[in-house]
């Protein structure tokens, strides 16, 4: 019986790593942003959490629901950056294709 609850929640595992590299690649995360959200899992991810998911009716979805939270809390965290307004990047790109000899 142990062994078939260690395979369920090694299956739960394989299901959340490959919903996190799905999620990290669509969010462009960083080293850091990966780090600190395994971080932040591995204290919620206890075995009631795998054995919820292993009777739910859809996996990936309650995987996608554990990390979403996390992934937009360290997107959140970001820099923002702003874009030039249009003028100013029509100017930079005349400027830098005179400076190019074109």
């Amino acid at each position: 019986m142990d062994k078939f609850v260690e395979d369920d929640a090694k299956e739960m595992v394989d299901i959340i790593e490959k919903e996190f590299l799905h999620l990290a690649e669509d969010y462009l995360l960083n080293q850091h942003e990966v780090e600190m959200i395994t971080a932040k899992l591995a204290d919620c991810l206890t075995g009631d959490t795998l054995k919820d998911m292993f009777a739910s009716s859809d996996r990936t979805k309650f995987a996608q629901s554990l990390l979403l939270p996390h992934i937009e809390d360290a997107v959140a965290h970001r820099n923002f950056i702003q874009l030039p307004d249009p003028d100013a990047m029509r100017h930079g790109l005349l400027l830098w294709c005179e400076s190019q000899g074109r």
